[in-house]
């Protein structure tokens, strides 16, 4: 297999998610049009504008597809995106910061997902719980021995966590998060601007540059997001009830 300096890289299977993907990659190609897109899909054929298509067989768990998908990369630096993604602004800069860097992604807004069972210890794997998710929607690394290695790592424990009690509640966060620590590779923690969780309040500061989540006009919403530079919270109208104002400091 032909391999290229960087380059953005997609997962999707079944015809629906190829195309969310595609539309994505549109959206990438559009202000990018020198990086090559590159997709993982179990799907014959890949419509425009992937550049390459990786094939693999049908059938398996989605999440632990995508999981073993990173690995295939083609690209020296990668940019992996979630099919849900949405590109605004050229992202260029997250190949550059490979430079310093083995991997980089952002908190995930839940931060510890284990609140929501009370078998925590199961998932937590001995990392302190000041240690958070990382969301895996957007993921820049580089594909050295060092990060193939932990990321078949991570596909092993992800594996593991699926054949257990808990499958329904168990998604590929958990298992990065344990990988990642124990990895003792150099993480960099992206801001919300380059993973814009649509479905969660978000803090951003500057231009909202990679929205992730779906929504029939996803326009609409950068163009609100975006329409100020500064300081901003945004709060998605079903956590009205639970948005907080305090005084300010003197």
């Amino acid at each position: 297999m032909r391999v290229e300096e960087r380059g953005i890289l997609y997962f999707a299977t079944g015809a629906k998610y190829v195309a969310e993907a595609a539309a994505s990659a549109h959206s990438a190609k559009k202000l990018m049009p020198a990086v090559p897109i590159a997709l993982v899909t179990d799907e014959a054929a890949a419509p425009a504008p992937f550049d390459r298509t990786i094939t693999i067989p049908g059938g398996e768990y989605p999440l632990l597809a995508k999981v073993k998908s990173l690995r295939l990369t083609p690209f020296r630096r990668t940019v992996f995106l979630d099919s849900d993604t949405h590109v605004a602004r050229p992202i260029e800069e997250l190949f550059d910061l490979l430079d310093a860097f083995d991997i980089a992604a952002a908190h995930a807004p839940l931060r510890l997902s284990t609140f929501r069972f009370k078998e925590q210890e199961i998932f937590l794997g001995g990392v302190p719980t000041c240690f958070p998710e990382y969301n895996t929607g957007v993921v820049a690394y580089r594909a050295d021995a060092g990060v193939l290695k932990a990321l078949a790592s991570w596909a092993v424990l992800y594996q593991r966590q699926l054949a257990g009690p808990l499958k329904p509640w168990t998604w590929d966060q958990l298992s990065f998060r344990e990988t990642i620590y124990k990895s003792g590779l150099k993480l960099a923690t992206l801001s919300n601007e380059y993973n814009y969780r649509l479905p969660f309040p978000q803090v951003t500061c500057g231009p909202v540059k990679i929205l992730h989540g779906r929504s029939p006009d996803i326009a609409k919403i950068l163009q609100q997001i975006n329409q100020h530079r500064r300081y901003r919270v945004t709060v998605p109208a079903r956590f009205r009830s639970v948005a907080m104002f305090i005084g300010d400091s003197e």
